[in-house]
């Protein structure tokens, strides 16, 4: 696998200032925060459909309007088991291309009820990524659990959260305890962002 050495940032900086996509690539970098379903390039996801869709603004003024054009443009053609097993090998294969070393995907819960298998299902598909590009990336998948989820949902994970902190336990050995997922593999990290 390729590993993520010191690099010098001057190289970064000064690819970055010229716009220079080809450097860029070639300097080694991690990507910590991409979620599954919107990681691909739109192109990407465009040929595999054989569509094209309407573009984002360039800057948008609020994760509401991010999550609008998700919802209104990409979820129609992206929710379903296989448009999320596309983005999310896409997504690593678009990474790699752009010379990410260490990436952390979240891969929300909700796509676990698109297996017949449920979590066993979900997790060996998981599974299966994370061997087809071990030697290759460290791919270093979460499970999250959306804002946009239901108040039942958030108001257990308070609850949970609050009766963790009572014990003395982290919020991060809290987290992995969940039993909403059964029980996860060590190697996939839960990450709930709770409002």
């Amino acid at each position: 696998m390729n590993t993520l050495h010191r690099t010098d940032s001057g190289s970064f900086i000064a690819a970055l200032g010229t716009r220079d996509l080809s450097a860029l690539r070639q300097i080694p970098k991690s990507d910590l925060h991409i979620h599954s379903i919107l990681g691909p390039r739109l192109e990407t996801i465009e040929q595999w459909l054989g569509v094209t869709f309407p573009r984002p603004p360039e800057q948008m003024s609020s994760l509401d309007e991010m999550v609008h054009y998700a919802h209104s443009v990409l979820y129609p053609h992206l929710m379903s088991r296989q448009g999320f097993e596309f983005t999310a090998r896409s997504a690593i294969q678009d990474a790699l291309d752009d010379g990410v070393r260490i990436l952390e995907m979240s891969l929300d819960m909700r796509f676990i009820a698109m297996y017949e298998k449920g979590e066993d299902g979900f997790l060996s598909f998981v599974s299966g990524l994370m061997a087809e590009y071990r030697d290759r990336i460290d791919f270093r998948p979460e499970i999250g659990i959306s804002r946009d989820r239901s108040e039942r949902i958030r108001q257990y994970l308070r609850e949970f959260v609050s009766m963790e902190r009572c014990s003395g336990r982290s919020i991060s050995t809290a987290t992995r305890q969940l039993n909403l997922l059964n029980s996860i593999a060590t190697s996939i990290d839960t990450r709930a962002h709770v409002d």
